[in-house]
């Protein structure tokens, strides 16, 4: 064998190589440019359905606004419920001291006590007639 043709068959092997690795190099860059459009395509679905969910939060964080503040105005008008039962209470036991402060103003004019003397305890004890002095 000569030396020129082992060279050319060095040659030609690292040729036939070389167009091998590239053909496997572009078959390769092919199937991950495929992976590529798969993985933009999971990208788009995951920000759509961020989106989505973010609409939804959104409706949510609405929703419960509006709930915070009913349950608010609520405890507002609870309060003032209270202040309205507590002051119609102080009315009413304001308007039975005034009634029962008449009552005895009235009782005294009909019934003076020079003539006639009531006993408290006799008469919330027994149904008698009161004693006259």
């Amino acid at each position: 064998m000569d030396w020129i043709q082992a060279v050319t068959i060095i040659f030609s092997t690292v040729g036939v190589v070389l167009v091998l690795f590239i053909f496997l190099m572009s078959r390769m860059d092919n199937k991950f440019a495929h992976m590529d459009n798969k993985f933009e395509q999971l990208l788009n679905r995951m920000d759509s359905n961020q989106k989505e969910n973010n609409a939804k939060f959104e409706a949510m964080n609405g929703r419960f606004n509006g709930i915070e503040n009913r349950l608010t105005s609520m405890e507002s008008e609870i309060k003032n419920t209270n202040q309205r039962i507590d002051s119609t209470n102080q009315r009413i036991t304001d308007l039975k001291t005034d009634m029962n402060q008449r009552l005895s103003t009235i009782e005294n004019y009909l019934l003076p006590r020079k003539i006639i003397h009531l006993d408290e305890s006799h008469h919330k004890d027994s149904h008698e007639e009161p004693k006259e002095n």
